[in-house]
């Protein structure tokens, strides 16, 4: 019997337009008056996930926010912290330096704050899809300890500099693609698949009564972790070949579909 649903936010919960569709949030509804904890599973920071609850539509009793792709886990409600690990300062200070020698940009989070070095399209989009207020800073000082650091950057681009970023900080932080324009560094051997089976633990449930959707490289861990892990119809090939099924694509209702098919709501 299924007792937690995890799902990833954007590109598999979530639609192209970014909003949850209707048979989403009524079998998510349903999923969750049946006692089924939800865990929203997110490389998005926390205060986004909190803002995206309300905006579509969900309930916070028996939910979990994960957020920074495993960085943090809160029960939606109450705000309890159940897990959170930051990266170091002397860290972070030594990715931004590094960093700032290409063409990208550079996102931090600190509650409501979204730091970004050059506040473009996509720092501006990233601050209104999470409630956020952007600061535009250089860096030169660094005060506290991030859950991650965002980059972004034109896709070839980005493509063509990650192999040096992480031969830089081999051992010391793990990087993992978000999305085509966007690199993830994050805290070392922590991702969404880690903080689940923590998280599981620590509620009793075995992992073999869990399901887990995702569609991008960062919910590898995710869907391998969980005892059914789903890849939707829209997924990088990479999570297909892990993946135990393969849904519809996030703008086909593909979660909703597998939840309904399999019996669990």
């Amino acid at each position: 019997m299924i007792k937690i649903i995890a799902t990833d936010m954007d590109g598999t919960l979530l639609g192209s337009n970014h909003k949850i569709s209707k048979l989403n949030q009524e079998t998510l509804k349903k999923a969750q008056e049946k006692g089924i904890h939800l865990i929203l599973a997110s490389g998005r920071p926390l205060h986004g996930l909190v803002h995206q609850v309300e905006v579509m539509g969900l309930s916070t009793e028996n939910t979990s926010l994960l957020a920074f792709n495993g960085a943090i886990i809160i029960d939606a409600k109450t705000h309890e912290v159940h897990i959170s690990d930051t990266l170091s300062l002397d860290l972070t200070q030594r990715l931004i330096h590094k960093l700032k020698h290409f063409n990208v940009d550079i996102m931090l989070t600190d509650d409501t704050k979204l730091y970004s070095l050059k506040n473009d399209e996509i720092a501006q989009h990233e601050a209104w899809a999470n409630d956020l207020d952007v600061i535009q800073t250089n860096y030169e000082k660094v005060d506290f300890r991030p859950h991650k650091i965002l980059v972004s950057a034109e896709p070839t681009y980005l493509d063509s500099i990650i192999d040096e970023i992480k031969d830089a900080f081999m051992g010391e932080a793990d990087f993992v693609k978000s999305a085509p324009f966007y690199l993830e560094c994050l805290i070392k051997n922590e991702n969404k698949g880690k903080t689940l089976a923590r998280f599981a633990k620590m509620r009793n449930v075995q992992l073999d009564e869990i399901i887990a959707f995702g569609d991008n490289f960062n919910d590898m861990e995710l869907i391998q972790t969980a005892g059914i892990g789903v890849a939707m119809g829209n997924a990088v090939d990479a999570l297909k070949e892990v993946a135990d099924f393969i849904a519809d694509s996030n703008d086909n209702d593909g979660l909703a579909k597998v939840l309904i098919e399999k019996g669990i709501v």
